[in-house]
């Protein structure tokens, strides 16, 4: 008897504005609710094409950004282990580490002569952690001043890894030193130390600034097919002029200018010519208007002079 009272009297007050509005309202709200509805619809969608249109470069960027920053987030829940302030990484290399903008490796390609301790150390990895860290730029320009390195770059390749391509220098001549000798490149820069019998192929040159020169130098002379390959050692003297010294002992002094064409004079001139197959001749091109020669000690015959 308790239980029916109230069980009568709560069921007839709900069911009533459930089922007293079937189908009256319903004919007279359609239409005008569906045609505002497709109006404000087409409106819309017109209003956000144009928008599109003109902004969609941007909402790339705010999407690439909006990842970043769920991907970050989403590392500061998961490790909860960052260090506080001054106590190793930072927090923030902390999360970007956590994230995948950290450098676990690093790769290197190109190199030959190069030590992969030299580019290590270059690119300063215990004080450079993470990508936003890295400057590419200015890692690039510490590479190249490595003595072997002529070009560097550097690709990200996410997450945690670092490729550096880099291509090596060119030896051109070997350069007698005093008591060392260096290869160096076209340009004259010098690359490594190396002992006097290896790079047996390459020129060998002497004196100062003769690594900066010689380029020009052996260019000329290969196109003198009769002297080129013939010199043994070319040495810079006083830093102005060639000395050549071919593989029979004969010696030419060549002129601070204009050495092409002393080299035409003197194969021109049948006689003087011939001293490029008496050993140990010394043949002075010095002269515009005269080739002088001074012969051997065993020679019997004094210094001449050919017009």
């Amino acid at each position: 008897m308790s239980g029916s009272g109230p069980a009568t009297a709560g069921r007839p007050a709900a069911p009533k504005p459930v089922t007293s509005k079937p189908a009256t309202t319903k004919p007279a709200t359609t239409k005008p609710a569906t045609t505002k509805f497709a109006t404000s619809r087409k409106a819309r969608h017109a209003h956000t094409r144009r928008r599109r249109k003109s902004t969609s470069h941007v909402w790339k960027y705010f999407a690439v950004f909006a990842s970043v920053a769920v991907v970050t987030g989403a590392a500061i829940i998961a490790t909860g282990k960052l260090a506080a302030s001054g106590e190793g990484p930072s927090r923030f290399d902390q999360v970007l580490d956590a994230a995948g903008f950290g450098i676990g490796e690093v790769t290197v390609s190109g190199h030959r002569f190069t030590a992969d301790s030299d580019i290590f150390d270059t690119l300063d990895l215990p004080n450079v952690t993470t990508m936003a860290a890295l400057q590419s730029g200015q890692v690039q320009a510490r590479l190249r001043k490595l003595p072997w390195i002529e070009t560097a770059s550097i690709t990200r390749v996410f997450p945690g890894r670092i490729a550096v391509a880099v291509t090596e220098r060119t030896p051109f001549a070997a350069w007698k030193n005093g008591s060392t000798t260096v290869l160096v490149d076209a340009t004259g820069r010098q690359l490594s130390a190396v002992r006097d019998t290896d790079w047996p192929n390459l020129p060998r040159i002497q004196g100062a600034g003769a690594p900066e020169a010689a380029s020009a130098l052996f260019q000329m002379i290969a196109n003198v097919p009769e002297i080129g390959p013939r010199v043994q050692v070319a040495t810079r003297i006083t830093g102005r002029r060639w000395q050549l010294q071919l593989t029979n002992g004969v010696r030419l002094e060549l002129p601070p200018e204009g050495e092409a064409t002393a080299l035409a004079s003197l194969l021109a001139n049948k006689s003087a010519s011939s001293w490029l197959d008496t050993p140990n001749t010394g043949i002075d091109l010095r002269s515009p208007t005269r080739i002088a020669a001074r012969f051997a000690v065993t020679e019997s015959a004094p210094p001449t002079g050919v017009p």
